[in-house]
């Protein structure tokens, strides 16, 4: 029974409830920041509609806080009044040169949220000409679109695997000698940490199992072991 101007500022009052964090003018600058952080744990939790929908709008929000001021082109600069031009000329040539890293932790968050999925799909389809290189981490490969992993991910790291390889190697194509690899993927040790890296390159496919030797004090405090 609402008008569809009462029906507007309805669901406008809403919105400011529910995200207070968009429903001010942006009080929030990172100035020459080389490498940011922002953590959205607190605001991608549960599942279900409202939660996949509130983990899509900050997924996207965080996206373009930290890596908006990425996606510029040169033919930006003809809309760049003339008292400005060198020095946005300056910055873009500084952004496009740049080699910049995207990061996506705990990516199993964003199960439920198919716009964010989205654009991480169009970012590793484009993020090249703008020398963006993307990494996306969670716990197991269930956590990824197949397809995704088939068309878009050159570059695997696996540290560690389930007691049944099976569905690990089969999501990852792997032969026998490589998933016999994965029974030592037992995690930290003296020896530092077992990896085993899946290189697809224009040269051909290279498989390495390698150990990064992290030092005794970044392993105590880096670990996530509540009694350590």
């Amino acid at each position: 029974g609402l008008s569809v101007f009462d029906f507007m500022m309805h669901l406008i009052t809403q919105a400011q409830v529910q995200y207070p964090v968009i429903a001010a003018a942006t009080a929030f600058n990172l100035g020459a920041a080389r490498g940011v952080i922002l953590d959205l744990n607190e605001v991608t939790a549960g599942q279900g509609g409202d939660a996949d929908k509130r983990t899509s709008v900050f997924y996207l929000l965080a996206r373009w806080v930290t890596v908006g001021q990425w996606f510029v082109h040169t033919d930006d600069l003809d809309r760049v009044p003339e008292r400005y031009l060198a020095y946005h000329t300056e910055r873009i040539r500084e952004i496009l040169e740049d080699p910049k890293f995207a990061i996506y932790d705990e990516f199993h968050r964003t199960n439920g949220s198919v716009s964010a999925r989205r654009v991480v799909d169009r970012d590793a389809r484009e993020n090249g000409k703008f020398n963006i290189r993307l990494a996306i981490a969670s716990q197991v490969p269930g956590d990824f679109d197949p397809q995704f992993l088939e068309e878009h991910v050159a570059t695997r790291f696996i540290l560690s695997a389930p007691e049944n390889t099976g569905s690990l190697a089969q999501a990852f194509g792997l032969n026998a000698e490589e998933e016999h690899l994965l029974k030592k993927l037992n995690g930290p040790g003296p020896h530092g940490s077992p990896i085993l890296a899946l290189l697809d390159t224009r040269e051909g496919p290279y498989r390495l199992f390698c150990s990064d030797p992290v030092p005794l004090e970044w392993l105590w405090a880096l670990n996530t072991t509540a009694e350590d």
